[in-house]
This record gives C-alpha cells, sequence and structure tokens, in this order.
C-alpha cells in the first residue's frame, strides 16, 4: 500500500500525468492527416452510422470493436478528429496510471511515477502520436493485469480468484475486439490464473468450473459478433477478414523486413536495457515482490512474442510493449545512477517526441493542407479514388462507394495479394470502369517489391490517357490530385 503522503497527493501526480499528456501531444489536435490507419477508422466508423456493415461493406481485418469505437467519436461531426484524439489521450493517461499502480509493487513510488511519465512519452517516436489502435486496447490489458497484481496475495481464496479472473478475461475479450493480437497476453493472464488455482487448491473440479467460465468470458464478445454476422447472412464474410485473411498475407521484402525490424528493437532498446541492467545494478527484490516481478517479467516475455510473430514490424506495432517495459525499467530507480538515468531518459524520449512530431506534421500535412486538397476537388459530387495517402478526404466528401475496398493497401500491394478474397486486377478494372471523377496518389506510386506491378501498369496508363493534374502537393511524396479528362 501507498505511503499517506502519496496517497494524498495522488491527485497531483494524475493531474501532473494529464499534463504531460497534453503538452506532448498538443502539436497533434485538430490534425486529419496523423496516420491513414486512424482516418481510415474514422472513416469506416462513419459509414457503420450510415449503414455499412464492416467486412462487407467496407473491408478490413480490424476487428468491429475498433470500428464501433471510432463511430463513437465520429458522433461529434465537425470535431470528430479532435474527439478520437483526445480520446487517445484520455486512454493513455489512465493507463499510465495503472502503469504506475502495477510498477509500484516492485519499485520505489518514484520509480513508479517515471514508469508513468515514460509510457506516456515513448509512444510519441513510435508513431503512436495519435489513436492507433494499442493506445486504446492497452488500457484494457493494463486494467487486467493491474488486478490481478493487486489481487496476489488473496488469490489463494478460491472466490477471489474466480471473480477476478472473470473480469481479466472479460476484459481481454473487449480488448480482443480492438486488436486481435492481444490474444497471446490474454492467454498468458489465464494460464497464469489456472496455474494459481491449481497451485492452491489441486481441485479438478475448481479448475474445470474456471477454465470454461474464464474461457467462455473472454470469447463473449467476439463470438457474440460472430453471431450477429451469422444471422445476418455474412457468417463467412466475417470468418475470412478476422480469421483467414491474416494467414494468406504474404511478406515483405527482406531488406524493407530488415530495416523495419531494427527500428523497432532501437525504439525498445534502451527500457530493455533498464531491465537487463537490474541484475548488475544491484536490483533485488523481497519475497513478497519477487512474485509480482516473476509475474511482470513474464507478462513483457509475452508481450514480445505477441510482437514478433506479426510482420513487416512497424514502428507502431511496438506500442504494446511500453507499458510492461516501462513497468520492468522502473525497479533501476533504486540505485543512483538508475535514477539519472531514467531521467535523463524521460527528458530525451520527450524531446525527441517532440521534434519527430513537428517533423511527421511537415512532411505529411495537417488540417490546412487537406483543406486546400479538398477544395481543389471542385466537383464533389464526382468519384474520387484514393490509390494511397490521403484516406481523411473519404470522410470529408460525398463518399461514391467504387469498391469495398477502399484502403489502399489492401489491393495494391504485393503481401495482401491473397488475403483479402478479391483480385486485386479485377478490382482495379472495376474501380477504373465507374470512371471516377478524381484519381488521388503519391508519385511516385510504385515500389519494387511492394506494390503490385500489373495494378499499377493499368492504373498509371488510365491516368496516362484519360486524367490531367490538377492540383499537387509536396512533402514526403508529391502528392497528386488527378480529374479525369472531359469529353470534348
Amino acid at each position: 500500500m501507498a505511503p499517506p503522503n502519496i496517497r494524498t497527493n495522488w491527485l497531483w501526480y494524475a493531474l501532473g500525468l494529464l499534463l504531460f499528456a497534453v503538452a506532448i501531444r498538443w502539436q497533434t489536435f485538430g490534425n486529419p492527416l496523423l496516420h491513414q490507419d486512424e482516418d481510415f477508422y474514422l472513416f469506416v466508423g462513419g459509414r457503420i452510422l450510415k449503414g455499412d456493415l464492416p467486412f462487407v461493406d467496407i473491408w478490413d481485418r480490424k476487428p468491429i470493436g475498433l470500428f464501433l469505437l471510432y463511430s463513437f467519436f465520429h458522433l461529434f461531426g465537425p470535431w470528430r478528429v479532435l474527439a478520437y484524439q483526445i480520446g487517445a489521450l484520455l486512454s493513455l493517461w489512465g493507463t499510465s496510471l495503472l502503469v504506475i499502480r502495477i510498477a509500484s509493487f516492485i519499485a520505489p513510488f518514484g520509480g513508479a511515477l517515471l514508469a508513468g511519465f515514460m509510457y506516456e512519452a515513448w509512444p510519441s517516436i513510435a508513431g503512436g502520436e495519435g489513436g492507433q489502435a494499442p493506445i486504446f486496447y492497452n488500457l484494457l490489458v493494463a486494467s487486467a493485469m493491474a488486478l490481478i497484481i493487486c489481487r496476489l496475495q488473496r488469490l489463494s481464496d478460491k472466490n477471489t480468484l474466480r471473480s477476478t479472473g472473470t473480469v481479466v478475461m472479460l476484459l481481454f475479450g473487449i480488448a480482443l475486439q480492438i486488436k486481435y493480437t492481444v490474444l497471446f497476453e490474454g492467454i498468458f493472464a489465464g494460464i497464469f490464473l489456472l496455474w494459481t488455482g491449481w497451485h492452491t487448491n489441486k481441485s479438478i473440479k475448481e479448475l474445470s468450473i474456471n477454465a470454461f467460465l474464464w474461457i467462455t468470458s473472454a470469447l463473449l464478445p467476439t463470438a457474440t459478433v460472430f453471431l450477429f454476422y451469422i444471422l445476418k447472412g455474412h457468417g463467412y464474410d466475417w470468418y475470412f477478414a478476422n480469421i483467414l485473411s491474416i494467414f494468406y498475407r504474404g511478406h515483405y521484402p527482406s531488406t524493407i523486413l530488415k530495416q523495419y525490424a531494427f527500428n523497432a528493437f532501437l525504439l525498445t532498446a534502451p527500457l530493455l536495457v533498464c531491465r537487463l541492467i537490474r541484475k548488475p545494478m544491484g536490483i533485488t527484490f523481497s519475497k513478497s515482490q519477487q512474485n509480482y516481478a516473476y509475474f511482470l517479467d513474464l507478462w513483457l516475455i509475452v508481450a514480445i512474442f505477441g510482437v514478433v510473430l506479426f510482420e513487416p514490424w512497424n514502428k507502431h506495432y511496438t506500442l504494446p510493449l511500453f507499458a510492461p517495459l516501462a513497468i520492468a525499467a522502473a525497479p533501476i530507480w533504486r540505485n543512483y545512477w538508475g535514477k539519472i538515468g531514467l531521467l535523463l531518459l524521460l527528458a530525451s524520449v520527450a524531446i525527441k517526441g517532440e521534434i519527430f512530431t513537428y517533423k511527421h506534421i511537415k512532411t505529411h500535412g495537417d488540417k490546412q493542407d487537406l483543406m486546400q486538397i479538398k477544395a481543389a476537388i471542385r466537383d464533389p459530387k464526382g468519384c474520387v479514388f484514393i490509390y494511397n495517402e490521403l484516406i481523411s478526404l473519404y470522410d470529408m466528401l460525398p463518399y461514391c462507394k467504387l469498391t469495398t475496398h477502399p484502403f489502399p493497401t489492401h489491393f495494391n500491394y504485393l503481401m495482401e495479394e491473397r488475403a483479402t478474397n478479391i483480385n486485386p486486377v479485377q478490382e482495379i478494372h472495376h474501380i477504373l470502369d465507374q470512371k471516377p471523377e478524381y484519381i488521388v496518389i503519391s508519385d511516385p506510386f510504385f515500389t519494387k517489391g511492394v506494390s503490385i506491378e500489373e495494378v499499377y501498369s493499368i492504373l498509371s496508363n488510365d491516368i496516362r490517357y484519360n486524367y490531367t493534374p490538377i492540383y499537387k502537393y509536396y512533402f514526403n511524396n508529391n502528392k497528386n490530385v488527378k480529374k479525369k479528362k472531359k469529353t470534348p
């Protein structure tokens, strides 16, 4: 239990964390061009409100819970971008408070507090400055882990164990409907709780009842969604998108994968080193703390496994690791040089995050840039086709459904060629046969070994003969809006 002065000042610590979260994210507020993933989630959330059904009318493999969350943000109308960014900030803040609570079981309060601040700072250097899925589901995962940690000494009581396990697995079940990669952490939590129950009360009956109850709790949200789709006559559509499609994905070229993996390693290495130097620094735990440390180390290992398993290891794939990594780093606060190291690490990452965010906005644009592009589309009633980037336009303009696969990488990336239940070449023909009035592209918009060459060839030929550039803007790439030529 925290000392009285810490309990008294907890409100001030929480307020400080909230202000810190605002300070490191203020540049992003209201910017609709932070990341095309988030733009797509918001767009799909809006389409759900218009009656479209994910996996049927608009295809993606993310679970429906993520899109329902963004549907809520879409209800804020012209403020919807700011709404999802505030929602992400509050999720980040809430998770940081849970990180402090968990870390306090194995570290001095100062180290636990630094862990909370580090959890808030780290996402800004890893593509998590907005509303990527882990920013939201980390709150649920941390809640589940905090519940286990806080009740660890009382899990010998079978009623406490059963109620704890039920809530924990239900939290993971809800998190599964935001992103399925939490599966491994959920399995770990379930196995740990089952092992704890068996270790304290070797009863096959109790073990069986708990296993059934907890598995049912974990699967209930997903099973409910699946049943809904079955009743709608789209059971297979859900099954393919949510279960099968991931196994049909291809691979990026090895050179790109190696670079992505190296970047991911660099992002996590400083916190991982903090965990690895605990023993050389002479950091030890009391007998009661050893059980907490053992559980948290296992959580970290499982979280790393869940990230390593799924390529291509983009920067934002590391976001689920920052909670267990920050917690694992907290104990070195007991060492004088550990304190100095953690403070310097926090300061450097916070500054670097601000620089990264500033550069990202400069290279990807902001609301003003998007409004200029929107203004260039003088006839918004004409269909707009976005080959890559700028998904926000779909949500800003009257939507014209040219394809059930509007997210660009789903039909123009080689790794997705067999994973989307469509033929990409036929799909691009289908889109162009509808003669969209505008096409939004990046120039160059073909990457060897990443893009599907035949799709690129068909599109580029059609643009060459039927379209003329009407607007260009220059950031990382030269992005163009092209308008179909009018027949004389």
